[in-house]
């Protein structure tokens, strides 16, 4: 192991960055709270300095995967159809693999300038989780109890007001609903035999319920869904703890605009079979990845595109660490040169706490404590399998069940 690699893998380093991190989200979140103050007086205001402002922790994140990971991310689309990402409002329709697929989405929606846009679903909980949740709350995110005829007329209200804003969003779903594990897949498999329904070979069984309600509300308001699959170069599965540790990975996601208006809605069985077929064309658009280490269409005389990342998140992470890293490790130095045992115990106490918690945070978005596949049913309603970004994430659809 080199003295990079080495770097990259020490605690100290770690817990550096996690110091940085939570007070930087602290900072962020007192910012945002003072926003509120717009909020009577102009709206649009309001979303502006919020969407500048979040972006400022937002960007920690992707220097961690762009510039410290050196991952990258390739697309597959016709270019006037990537153009329509950051000019319209959209739906992204994402399969979900693995742990960070969400920080890929804010991977390419940063190279479209739209990541103030970002927009996900997220358990209600969420939001009262101390600096994260309450920055999540403050950008008007979607947020469901996971339990369908409770969510209904609070999704409705949600889908409605992203249609609202006055720069593109981008409204990320996961239908599976969860996170792919092979435990997860037996009972996708029960559920579609159970349903009378084509099994996949790759992904689980989109549940609809929440697809059907995101098409009905933005049909006529968002122009576009843009189905993306996303693949892993050599099959590699990452985690953000991989990203903190330096671990490069290739990320490429195959993308297709389609007319929302085209999405049948007269009833929930068309709109439903249509979201099925979507994930049938996924699953043949990854098994020919598996097959040929590309998307199909796509060989060497018509390429793929390298998005390269932009220099913004080396910016604001170099902002970081000057205000707050740089200060963390001369005060770290003072204490220790201090000879007090109580100051030295309390300092390392506190960096133990947030190492711990910000920890815990990247917990949630490994696979094997996502949420389980299936739904918590309420009056006979089976539960909305929307998906959501993980973010920063948490995964979780409205009438999910999280696992112990």
């Amino acid at each position: 192991m080199d003295l990079v690699s080495s770097i990259k893998r020490s605690s100290l380093v770690h817990i550096w960055f996690c110091c940085v991190f939570v007070l930087s989200a602290l900072i962020v979140t007192t910012c945002q709270c003072f926003t509120l103050l717009l909020w009577p007086i102009s709206k649009r205001l309001y979303r502006e300095a919020n969407g500048l402002i979040i972006t400022m922790m937002w960007h920690e994140l992707l220097w961690l995967i762009d510039y410290w990971s050196g991952s990258e991310v390739h697309v597959y689309i016709k270019d006037e159809e990537l153009e329509l990402i950051g000019k319209e409002h959209v739906v992204l329709i994402l399969n979900h693999r693995q742990d960070v697929d969400w920080l890929v989405t804010w991977q390419v929606a940063e190279r479209c300038n739209v990541l103030r846009g970002a927009k996900s679903l997220m358990k209600n909980e969420l939001k009262y989780v101390p600096f994260f949740g309450w920055s999540f709350y403050l950008t008007e995110q979607l947020f469901v109890n996971r339990d369908y005829t409770r969510d209904k007329s609070s999704l409705v209200k949600h889908f409605e007001n992203i249609t609202t804003f006055h720069y593109p969003c981008v409204t990320l779903i996961f239908c599976e609903g969860t996170r792919y594990t092979e435990e997860k897949y037996k009972k996708s498999q029960a559920f579609a035999k159970e349903k009378g329904l084509p099994g996949l070979k790759h992904h689980l069984m989109p549940r609809t319920k929440g697809f059907n309600l995101c098409m009905q509300t933005y049909k006529g308001k968002v122009p576009y869904i843009i189905d993306a699959t996303i693949a892993y170069k050599d099959g590699a599965v990452s985690t953000l703890y991989d990203l903190l540790c330096g671990k490069k990975f290739e990320y490429h996601i195959y993308m297709r605009a389609l007319p929302l208006d085209e999405v049948p809605t007269d009833t929930e069985e068309a709109t439903a079979e249509y979201c099925h077929e979507l994930y049938r064309k996924k699953d043949e658009t990854f098994q020919y990845f598996l097959d040929h280490n590309t998307f199909e269409g796509y060989d060497a005389e018509r390429g793929h595109s390298f998005l390269p990342p932009t220099p913004t998140p080396k910016y604001v992470m170099s902002f970081w660490f000057l205000v707050l890293g740089v200060p963390l490790i001369y005060y770290a130095f003072v204490t220790l040169l201090s000879g007090s045992t109580l100051l030295i115990l309390l300092v390392v106490g506190a960096l133990y706490a947030v190492f711990t918690y910000t920890k815990s945070i990247m917990n949630v978005t490994v696979s094997s404590r996502g949420s389980t596949y299936g739904s918590i049913k309420s009056n006979g309603s089976q539960g909305v399998k929307n998906g959501s970004v993980d973010t920063n994430s948490s995964e979780v659809t409205a009438g999910e069940k999280k696992e112990d």
